[in-house]
């Protein structure tokens, strides 16, 4: 809006906001000087809004990038100066502000004195805190140390070596109780037996031969003669693990066996236990007999001998001829 100049002046150079009315070619008349009002043109307004809108605008697109977070991932913090998310790296470490006290117990920085209760999560490094890097400046490995005093609602005991030198290690001490404790009555050397009753259940071993009388069978030699042929093998309890008998005469003769401390008598039943036939030669230069190994052997409480004779009976007091030969094993 040009609104109607209320007063003329002569000048030889023209204000700003000015607009002349004559041409510089006739500089003799003096000019006439308009001024605009720039404060009631509506395109003027709208103008200004519009810049300051776009401004504002800006702004806030500015602080709302900054606010959205990091574009790629990794460790950030947001700077509230710069009002964006900042990388944390070795020149730009994560800032930690404050000091220790009974209100604010953090360490400000890694190296400080680790407080009673502590906010920065870290490592207890010989009483330093230190931050969770892994591995310290010089190289040495950091380890993360746990306090327990408490587990599962239990108070632990006091630290105590479990185990022995060089081996023993420090663990919580542990009462430990044994309830339901059987009753004990044997002291020192125990007996033991597959039973619950001492000495009532034998033990079912096999023997092992070896090259010691104390793993070896014992043989009793047998060598027959015109007699009874009455031997004692074993003169106190043994065990009788088999035989081998060979008859090289025509005839069949009987091997005897008695449970006795001495030479039997062949013509007593006393200490009788069986009798054995053994079996002849088909003919003459030929031998038969009889072979017995016992996986279990079989014990004679008093002792072990034998009779061979030319009849079977427990009684019988015939005489056998020579030419039967073999062994009786035993223990």
């Amino acid at each position: 809006m040009v609104q109607a100049p209320v007063r003329t002046e002569t000048a030889k150079e023209a204000p700003e906001n000015t607009i002349k009315n004559e041409p510089e070619s006739a500089p003799l008349h003096p000019p006439t000087i308009v001024h605009v009002n720039h404060r009631h043109d509506p395109m003027s307004r709208i103008l200004l809004a519009v810049i300051a809108l776009l401004l504002l605008l800006l702004l806030v697109v500015e602080h709302a990038h900054g606010q959205s977070g990091p574009a790629s991932a990794g460790v950030y913090y947001y700077n509230t100066s710069t009002f964006k998310w900042t990388a944390v790296s070795a020149t730009n470490p994560l800032p930690i502000t404050g000091s220790i006290s009974a209100t604010n117990p953090c360490a400000s920085n890694t190296g400080a004195a680790v407080p009673a209760q502590a906010c920065l999560a870290g490592l207890n490094v010989a009483g330093n805190q230190q931050a969770w890097t892994g591995v310290n400046p010089t190289g040495s490995v950091f380890a993360a140390q746990i306090d327990l005093e408490s587990l599962g609602g239990v108070v632990l005991g006091a630290m105590a070596n479990y185990g022995t030198s060089p081996g023993a290690v420090k663990v919580p001490g542990v009462n430990a109780f044994i309830t339901n404790t059987p009753a004990v009555s044997q002291s020192g050397t125990w007996t033991v037996q597959p039973g619950n009753t001492a000495n009532t259940t034998p033990w079912l071993t096999t023997p092992t031969p070896g090259a010691t009388s104390a793993t070896a069978l014992s043989a009793c030699n047998i060598l027959s003669t015109a007699s009874t042929n009455a031997t004692s093998c074993k003169g106190s309890a043994g065990n009788l693990y088999g035989f081998d008998v060979y008859n090289t005469t025509t005839t069949v003769y009987y091997l005897r066996l008695y449970n006795t401390a001495s030479a039997p008598t062949c013509s007593s039943a006393t200490g009788f236990i069986r009798s054995i036939p053994v079996p002849p030669g088909a003919a003459s230069g030929l031998v038969g007999g009889i072979v017995s190994n016992q996986t279990y052997p079989v014990n004679y409480s008093t002792g072990i001998g034998y009779c061979i004779t030319g009849g079977s009976t427990s009684t019988d007091n015939t005489n056998a001829a020579a030419g039967v030969f073999g062994e009786i094993r035993y223990d």
